[in-house]
């Protein structure tokens, strides 16, 4: 009862006003939420961050089966760091890199 009372009053309000009073007030409000867009800021993780998530992911998407990974051979990327490799070990799997410039290495 009082919000739809408050709303009715607020209309009476605005009937009185001019177009070009409704028009400022307008602007206001668009440059407010312009202001609180900027403060609000999402973050945006690295690669190597994104990696270490799809890693934890990995986990625990697999449950139990994780617990049979014996190794984790990796290249020398610089998305792979000691965050990502962490993740692994913890769950038993000895993280072994690739030899520096060995493409095909097997």
């Amino acid at each position: 009862m009082y919000l739809t009372l408050i709303r009715v009053f607020g209309w009476l309000v605005l009937l009185g006003r001019g177009q070009a009073s409704k028009d400022v007030e307008i602007m206001v409000l668009r440059h407010e939420v312009a202001v609180l867009k900027r403060q609000v800021v999402r973050p945006k993780p690295d690669w190597a961050d994104r990696t270490a998530y799809q890693a934890r992911n990995l986990l625990m998407n697999l449950g139990q089966r994780s617990s049979s990974f014996r190794f984790l051979i990796g290249d020398r990327d610089a998305k792979f760091t000691a965050a990502f490799d962490e993740i692994f070990a913890g769950e038993g799997a000895t993280v072994m890199k690739t030899p520096p410039r060995t493409h095909r290495t097997n």
